[in-house]
């Protein structure tokens, strides 16, 4: 498999069959992972962490291959950090092992 440095996108998760993207204002993305994106993640918006790539799942086909994809609802927002408060444990979100989504 071929990669680059790291990507990162930002933009609305969806799917089409059983092919995942992220919608970003510019253009869509195609999203390979080596877990399981959990479908609640459906239309949110989300960050997903990973690189360009021609995964095996795909061959001839350039996807994000993600490491990580976080829901925006679960970054703290400024008010949290700016008063303190302890931000929620982003590993529980979705997925497991070194190349979960957090």
């Amino acid at each position: 498999m071929t990669t680059d440095p790291t990507t990162i996108a930002h933009g609305t998760l969806g799917e089409n069959d059983d092919t995942f993207f992220v919608m970003t204002p510019q253009k869509m993305i195609l999203i390979d992972a080596d877990f399981m994106i959990d479908a609640r993640l459906l239309g949110q918006t989300v960050s997903v962490i990973g690189k360009m790539g021609i995964p095996p799942s795909a061959p001839g086909i350039t996807k994000l291959i993600a490491d990580r994809i976080i829901p925006h609802e679960a970054l703290p927002s400024e008010h949290s950090i700016s008063s303190n408060q302890e931000p929620e444990d982003l590993k529980t979100i979705t997925g497991s092992g070194p190349n979960a989504s957090y």
